[in-house]
């Protein structure tokens, strides 16, 4: 476009994380994606199909299950290590367990089966409301993560250290549970959201306590951070830890998770690519949330942001009148601009004029010529009058029933 017709108020925020390098991205899809109360368990196929397209999209990491939960995870997990390894896949693959020794060992033994080293996910409580619930003081937690990372470490895993509910952990507990993870070989630390509690000033405030733990016990140590949905904050918290030098998020695709799910990992690759960071491709993206809807029997919400049904569809005229004129000009970025701020044909969606109670007649002479269908002033008018004895938009069916009639007379 030959002129600069939006003007950005984000850029001047985000113009010092240009500098920075790509984030890295954990796909949680199949760990805690499975977690969510709603969906049903993807089979064998449906899990290689994703850890593909997470691969083809360039995602970094993926979180594959829980070798510890039974001997069925575990087969499960080294399937798709074995997979991965056949198909020659780039992602890395990740095993979460506790701070426990037989949780520890599965990974070990999975590591081992495969042949392959793997980042294990090892955690343990940290905030008072859980030391309270489990009877645990601080020298518990602090005699299991150096037994755990140090045992973990000793047979060959990368460890990401990660306490769970580190936003409502208490500072005085958390320091010397990070440090003592980092001196006995965690090369990552994890800062978990785990019920959703942060507010972005709370993100701000914990990853820089974080990192000022970090640059005095090993400044070499990377930081993830892993947040919730509870409050309807997990996006926003995952860009503002992106702001604070987070090394890599975890999200789910959808959203979907314990409870109400993770941070949305299409809406996070989306908003980093209009935040200027090195994009994934996102040509992918649709395949994916269509495929985990599907594996996943959990279908998408009409309103849900990047692939909901109404994502790119309007029925109101004054909308719908600004998107015609966008595409007349010729220009055919200029559509996805005026009523929308996400790249729809970079997603493989285009704008969709609807008829209903909201329009006005350009919508009518829109859709018609849409399809190829030849219309005058008085179809038009007996689709607009057929609109507004409706309350909801209508159908294919019903407008070509509306064109039927015309046409017989």
């Amino acid at each position: 476009m030959s002129v600069n017709i939006i003007y950005d108020w984000n850029g001047a925020d985000y113009s010092s994380l240009h500098e920075k390098k790509s984030v890295c991205i954990v796909d949680e899809t199949l760990r805690d994606g499975i977690q969510s109360p709603s969906i049903s368990m993807p089979d064998e196929e449906e899990m290689q199909s994703l850890i593909s397209v997470m691969d083809e999209i360039g995602i970094e990491f993926a979180t594959i299950g829980y070798p510890g939960a039974s001997t069925k995870v575990k087969g499960a997990v080294e399937k798709l290590i074995e997979y991965k390894l056949n198909q020659g896949l780039q992602i890395e693959m990740i095993c979460a367990g506790r701070t426990v020794a037989a949780d520890i060992q599965a990974i070990i033994d999975v590591s081992q089966n495969c042949g392959v080293a793997i980042d294990a996910n090892l955690f343990i409580g940290s905030s008072p409301v859980r030391q309270y619930v489990e009877g645990w003081d601080l020298q518990f937690i602090l005699e299991h993560v150096k037994k755990g990372v140090r045992f973990a470490v000793e047979n060959g895993l990368r460890v990401c250290f990660l306490t769970e509910d580190t936003t409502r952990s208490n500072p005085e507990d958390l320091g010397p549970i990070l440090e003592t993870a980092i001196e006995n070989g965690a090369y990552r630390i994890g800062i978990c959201d785990t019920v959703g509690h942060s507010t972005p000033q709370g993100v701000q405030s914990i990853l820089k306590f974080a990192r000022e733990v970090v640059k005095k016990s090993n400044p070499d140590v990377l930081i993830d951070w892993h947040g919730h949905n509870d409050r309807g904050l997990a996006l926003v918290n995952a860009l503002v830890a992106v702001e604070c030098g987070a090394d890599r998020i975890h999200a789910t695709a959808l959203g979907i998770g314990e409870r109400v799910g993770n941070t949305s990992i299409e809406q996070l690759l989306v908003n980093l690519k209009l935040m200027g960071y090195p994009g994934k491709n996102l040509k992918l993206l649709r395949r994916y949330a269509e495929l985990v809807s599907a594996s996943f029997k959990f279908p998408i919400p009409s309103n849900q942001p990047i692939f909901g049904l109404d994502a790119y569809r309007t029925g109101t005229g004054v909308h719908a009148s600004a998107i015609i004129k966008a595409e007349e000009s010729g220009q055919s970025d200029l559509a996805d601009l005026v009523y929308t701020s996400v790249p729809a044909r970079e997603l493989g969606f285009e704008q969709i004029i609807e008829v209903g109670p909201m329009c006005g007649k350009s919508n009518v002479v829109y859709w018609l010529k849409k399809r190829g269908i030849a219309c005058d002033d008085t179809l038009v008018t007996d689709i607009f009058e057929e609109i507004k004895r409706k309350k909801t938009v209508l159908t294919d069916r019903e407008i070509k029933g509306i064109i039927n009639r015309h046409v017989t007379g």
